[in-house]
C-alpha cells in the first residue's frame, strides 16, 4: 500500500522524541503561528489527521503561510512529530500563536484538550458532535459529582433534558443503576455547548455537523472536509488488481472497523449476516477493531458459532498490529460502516473506505448521507434483519457494481485535498484572530478539604455573595438576581451553619448553570423557602458528601485561602487571562492595585510598598499596545524585594521560559534590573520570576499570617533599549 505523504513514520513513545528548545518560537516569523492541541498516534483518526496536516504545514508552502507547534495529548505510542512540539501537561507560555484545539469524546486522547477549549478562545476543531459520553465519564466517574452531570445538562437541554432523566428513573434514590446516556436518546442532549462557548472560530467536517453546532453557537464556523491524503490511497496497480481479484473471487470479504462502541450496529451487522443462508454460503464478514465497549465484545463472542477462525463465516478481530489491518483492509471488497446515532463531524473510516476504492454501505445520515449517489450504498437508517441481509447480498452478487462504486469512491475523494483544506483553514483563522484577546497562560489552584468553608468565614458579605455568583463560571451569569441571591445569602450567613452554606453555594451553582431560570422578581422569602428546600428537584441531596472543589474565581478565592489556608494548594493546568497592553514608559504600581494580573488572582491584594506573589513563582503577562514601534528593541524595568533565604536558593528571572537572569542577582533585599525582552511578531511575554523559596510568616514570629509569600513585587515598565 503506497503512503503519499512518502514513507509511514516510525512509532515511538512521546518521550524518545526529546525536548525540542525551539517551542516557544516561530519556525518561519512572517507566518500564522499555531499550537495546535491533539492526540498524535494510532489509537485515533484524529492522529492520523493531525499527522497529515502538520506534515503537510511543515513542508513551508507560503502560499498557506501557516506554522505550527504540536502540543500532544499523549495515548500511548506516538508518530514522530514534523515539528517543534511540547506534551501538553507542560508549562504553556504566552505568546503570538493561535492555539487550535481538536476536540473529541474519547477521554483518553482528549481529556486535557477538552478542558483546554472551555477555558480559553482559540480555534475548536470539533470532531464528535457528541460530548455527551465525555461528561459522563468526567463528571461521574472521574468526579463522582452527580449534580455536575445534572447541571450540563440542564444548562443545554432546559426542563426537556429534566424530564428526560426523571423519566428513566435517575431522580430516584431506589435507581442508581440508571444510565440514560446508553439509551438511543441520548443524542438529542449532544453537550457540545460547554466545550465551544469560548471559540473564537470553529472548525466541522460535514455540513450535518454544521447544522448541529450551529444550533448551539453564533460563532464563525468553517465547514470543511476531511483530506484524503489523511488516509492511505491504493496506486493504480493495486486498484487495478483489486479489480481483477474481486470477479473472481471464491468468497467475497465484508469488512467493517474501527473501534466497536454501540452506535456502530454491530450486533445489527452480525444478526442479519447469519440468518441469511446465501450470504453465508457466498461471503464472510469480519470486524475489527478495539473493544472499547468491554459488553459489547461478549455480546459479539456470544452470536458466533465455534469454528476455526480460517472457515468462520463470521470473525472478530480485536488485537491487530498496523501491518495486519492493513492486510486486512486491502482484502476486503466490501465495507460495511452503520452508524445509528452519528457522535462524528466527520467519519474517518468512510474516509479510509472511499480512499481503498471499496464501495462503503452505511446509512442515510449524518455525514455518511452526504457522499454523492453513485458512490456509496446509502440504506435507510435502522434497517435491519433480513432487509439488511438482502442489500449486502445484491453486492455480493454483482462484482461489476462493486467496481463501478470503488471507482465514483475513488473518484470523489481525490476532490478534497491536503492543499485546499489549509487553504481555507488559513483565511478562516486570519478572520477570526483579531477579534481574540491576548492570552497568557497562568496556573491555578485547587482548594483544601475545607476551602468553601474557610471562603465563608474570611469573606465579606458582598463579596462572598460575589464568589458564589462567579465562583464556578467566572461571571454573573444572571445580574438581575444578584438582590435576591444577597438576601438568600445574608439569612443563611446569619444562622451559622456551615452546612447550610454549602448546600446553598451548590444550589445557586445549579440555578446560575440551568433553564428556566427564576424571574426577576422573586422575592428574598421565596428564594429562602426554595433554599431551605434544597432546591428544585431535590437535586442537592443526589450529590453526596462534598468533594474538595476548585475555587475559580481567584479574585475571592485567593483572599479566602490567604485567611485560613496553611497550605496553597496543588497547580492546576492553566486558565486564561485577558492581558492588557501597555506602553512604553507606563509604570505599573502593584502598591496602587492597578495591574490586572492581581484581579486574576496571580497577588495579594497590595500594601503599602507592592504586593506579594501567591508561592515561589511571580508571574508576569505583558502586552505592548499595537500603536507602539515594534521593531525597535525593549527591556522590563523591575523592582521588588525577596526575603532572606541561603545562597543556593537564589532569584532567577526567565522569559517564556527561557533563563534570562541579570548578572549577580542577590540572595535577598531590594532589587532593580532591566532584562531585554526578547522580539516576537506579537510583542506578547511571560516573564517568571522565581524566588527560590517560599516564605510563610507564621512561621517566623507572625502568628495568624499562613500566607504563602515569595516574591515582593513594587513596580515595573518597559522602557524602550539602545539599539545595537
Amino acid at each position: 500500500m503506497a503512503d503519499t505523504l512518502t514513507s509511514a513514520p516510525p512509532l515511538k513513545r512521546c518521550a524518545d522524541f526529546g525536548r525540542p528548545n525551539t517551542i516557544s518560537s516561530p519556525m518561519h516569523s512572517n507566518k500564522l503561528l499555531l499550537d495546535w492541541y491533539s492526540p498524535f498516534g494510532p489509537e485515533t483518526d484524529i492522529g492520523a489527521f493531525s499527522r497529515n496536516i502538520l506534515r503537510h504545514i511543515a513542508v513551508g508552502d507560503d502560499r498557506v503561510g501557516l506554522d505550527a507547534r504540536l502540543v500532544i495529548e499523549p495515548n500511548g505510542a506516538c508518530y514522530r512529530p514534523p515539528c517543534p512540539f511540547r506534551l501538553i501537561e507542560e508549562p504553556s507560555f504566552v505568546g503570538e500563536a493561535v492555539p487550535v484545539f481538536n476536540i473529541g469524546n474519547n477521554r483518553e486522547n482528549h481529556f486535557h484538550i477538552n478542558t483546554l477549549a472551555r477555558q480559553q478562545p482559540g480555534i475548536v476543531i470539533v470532531h464528535d458532535i457528541v460530548m455527551h459520553p465525555f461528561v459522563v465519564w468526567e463528571a461521574l466517574e472521574n468526579r463522582r459529582k452527580r449534580l455536575e452531570y445534572i447541571a450540563a445538562l440542564a444548562e443545554e437541554g432546559g426542563l426537556e433534558a429534566l424530564d428526560w432523566l426523571e423519566g428513566h428513573g435517575y431522580f430516584e434514590r431506589s435507581s442508581n443503576g440508571a444510565r440514560p446516556w446508553e439509551t438511543v436518546e441520548m443524542p438529542r442532549f449532544p453537550l457540545l455547548k460547554q466545550f465551544i462557548r469560548e471559540a473564537a472560530g470553529l472548525v466541522v467536517h460535514s455540513e450535518y455537523a454544521e447544522t448541529q453546532v450551529r444550533r448551539l453557537t453564533d460563532r464563525p464556523i468553517c465547514r470543511l472536509y476531511l483530506p484524503t491524503e489523511q488516509k492511505p490511497f491504493p496506486t493504480e496497480a493495486e486498484w487495478d488488481a483489486w479489480v481483477a481479484a474481486t470477479a473472481t473471487t471464491g468468497r467475497v470479504e465484508i469488512v467493517s472497523f474501527g473501534h466497536m462502541t454501540e452506535n456502530k450496529c454491530l450486533e445489527r451487522l452480525v444478526h442479519a449476516f447469519l440468518g441469511s443462508e446465501p450470504l453465508k454460503a457466498q461471503a464472510r464478514l469480519t470486524l475489527v477493531g478495539h473493544p472499547r465497549d468491554a459488553a459489547l465484545a461478549e455480546r459479539l463472542k456470544a452470536m458466533l458459532p465455534e469454528g476455526d477462525d480460517e472457515t468462520a463465516t463470521v470473525r472478530l478481530v480485536f488485537s491487530v498490529s498496523e501491518p495486519e489491518l492493513d492486510r486486512l483492509k486491502a482484502g476486503a471488497d466490501i465495507f460495511v460502516l452503520l452508524r445509528q446515532p452519528n457522535f462524528e463531524s466527520g467519519s474517518g473510516a468512510l474516509l479510509e473506505g472511499m480512499n481503498m476504492g471499496r464501495p462503503v454501505v452505511t446509512y442515510d445520515s449524518g455525514d455518511f448521507g452526504e457522499i454523492p449517489t453513485g458512490a456509496s450504498v446509502q440504506l435507510p437508517l435502522g434497517l435491519d434483519g433480513e432487509a439488511l441481509a438482502d442489500a449486502l447480498l445484491a453486492l455480493v452478487e454483482d462484482p461489476a457494481r462493486r467496481v463501478e462504486l470503488g471507482r465514483a469512491a475513488r473518484a470523489f475523494r481525490q476532490e478534497r485535498s491536503t492543499t485546499a483544506y489549509l487553504d481555507r483553514l488559513a483565511g478562516f483563522i486570519r478572520e477570526v484572530v483579531p477579534s481574540m484577546p491576548a492570552l497568557a497562560a497562568l496556573p491555578r489552584r485547587k482548594a483544601p478539604d475545607n476551602a468553601l468553608e474557610q471562603a465563608c468565614d474570611a469573606l465579606a458579605l458582598p463579596e462572598l455573595t460575589r464568589f458564589i455568583l462567579w465562583g464556578r463560571y467566572g461571571f454573573a451569569r444572571q445580574a438581575s438576581l444578584y438582590g435576591t441571591i444577597e438576601a438568600v445569602i445574608h439569612t443563611v450567613h446569619s444562622n451559622g451553619s456551615p452546612q447550610s452554606l454549602r448546600k446553598l453555594v451548590f444550589w445557586l451553582d445549579y440555578l446560575l448553570g440551568s433553564a428556566p431560570r427564576p424571574p426577576d422578581d422573586v422575592p428574598p422569602s421565596v428564594a429562602r423557602d426554595i433554599a431551605t428546600a434544597i432546591g428544585p428537584r431535590a437535586l442537592l441531596t443526589l450529590d453526596g458528601p462534598l468533594s474538595p472543589i476548585e475555587l475559580r474565581s481567584d479574585i475571592f478565592a485567593a483572599r479566602a485561602l490567604a485567611a485560613g489556608a496553611a497550605m496553597p494548594g496543588e497547580p492546576r493546568p492553566i486558565e486564561r487571562m485577558a492581558v492588557e497592553p501597555v506602553t512604553p514608559g507606563q509604570v505599573i504600581d502593584l502598591a496602587q492595585g492597578d495591574w490586572q494580573g492581581r484581579q486574576a488572582g496571580l497577588w495579594y491584594a497590595p500594601e503599602k510598598r507592592g504586593a506579594w506573589s501567591k508561592g515561589r513563582v511571580a508571574f508576569i503577562p505583558l502586552a505592548l499596545a499595537e500603536e507602539v514601534d515594534a521593531d525597535k528593541p525593549y527591556g522590563l524595568e523591575v523592582s521588588l524585594y525577596t526575603p532572606a533565604r541561603g545562597e543556593s536558593s537564589a532569584t532567577t528571572i526567565s522569559i517564556d521560559g527561557v533563563r534570562c537572569d541579570p548578572q549577580e542577582p542577590p540572595p535577598a533585599g531590594d532589587w532593580s534590573f532591566v532584562i531585554p525582552l526578547p522580539a516576537n511578531r506579537h510583542n506578547r511575554w511571560l516573564v517568571a520570576i522565581d524566588a527560590g523559596q517560599c516564605h510563610v510568616p507564621s512561621e517566623e514570629g507572625h502568628p495568624g499570617d499562613d500566607r504563602v509569600l515569595g516574591a515582593h513585587l513594587r513596580q515595573f515598565r518597559i522602557i524602550p533599549l539602545a539599539s545595537a
